[in-house]
């Protein structure tokens, strides 16, 4: 028995001669003739549904989608490269901070310090020193759920 796949080849439903359960056949294969054979006698199956996801999937896809942060309407994905753009953002912040504690920066130019987090192409989360760490509790919580 053989489903029809979009692209033409066949799916095998149940083992039919040489062709295998799940074996995939091309058209182009000299092992379509058997699937051609079982047609003619059977005719063409219904594609099996998919398989649900694994719990591994969902979390992957759960990581790359994210969540909305606060009321910023943004939706911030749990990334690697979220992640190290946000460890680079506070890295500044923190060589700031230290230049205030030697009298190099004022506490005012500090407080005034911004920087965007790149989320994606079109979006970018505005940080500051008072709002990055909000955020960050916020972010590394979530994403430690991945792991």
């Amino acid at each position: 028995m053989f489903a029809k796949r979009l692209d033409g080849s066949a799916l095998c439903i149940a083992d039919y001669k040489d062709i295998k359960t799940g074996a995939i056949v091309p058209a182009s294969n000299e092992l379509f003739v058997q699937v051609t054979e079982s047609v003619e006698l059977s005719g063409w199956q219904d594609l099996p549904p998919p398989p649900e996801p694994t719990a591994e999937e969902l979390a992957s896809i759960a990581k790359q989608t994210g969540e909305v942060y606060a009321d910023t309407d943004i939706t911030v994905p749990f990334t690697n490269e979220v992640a190290n753009g946000l460890m680079q953002i506070k890295n500044g912040f923190d060589a700031a901070k230290d230049l205030v504690a030697v009298g190099a920066m004022s506490q005012a130019d500090y407080d005034a310090l911004s920087a965007n987090l790149e989320i994606n192409k079109e979006v970018k989360l505005h940080l500051t020193p008072a709002t990055i760490l909000p955020f960050s509790a916020w972010f590394w919580t979530k994403r430690s759920a991945f792991f």
